[in-house]
C-alpha cells in the first residue's frame, strides 16, 4: 500500500508542478507580449525625437545664418555712417 500511495503523492505532485509551469508559461508570454509593445513604443520615441532633433538643428542653422546677416548688414550700416562722418 505504501507504494501506490507514494505513486500517487509523485503523481499529485506532478501535476501541481505542470499547473505552476503552465501559469508561468502564460506570465512568460504576457512578458513576451508586453516586451514587443513597449519596444515599439520606444521605436516611434526615437523616431520623433530624431524629427525633432533634426527640426531644431535645422532652426538653428537658420537662426545663425539671420544673426551673420543681421551682423554683416550692422557692419555696413556703421561704415556708412562712419563714412558720412567723415565726409561731412
Amino acid at each position: 500500500m505504501s507504494t501506490d500511495t507514494d505513486q500517487k503523492n509523485i503523481e499529485q505532485h506532478i501535476t501541481h508542478l505542470q499547473e505552476h509551469l503552465n501559469t508561468i508559461e502564460q506570465h512568460f508570454d504576457k512578458v513576451l507580449t508586453e516586451n514587443k509593445r513597449l519596444r515599439g513604443i520606444v521605436r516611434l520615441a526615437e523616431s520623433e525625437l530624431r524629427k525633432r532633433r533634426d527640426r531644431t538643428e535645422a532652426l538653428e542653422q537658420e537662426l545663425k545664418m539671420y544673426q551673420e546677416s543681421d551682423t554683416s548688414q550692422q557692419t555696413v550700416d556703421t561704415t556708412e555712417e562712419h563714412h558720412d562722418n567723415t565726409a561731412s
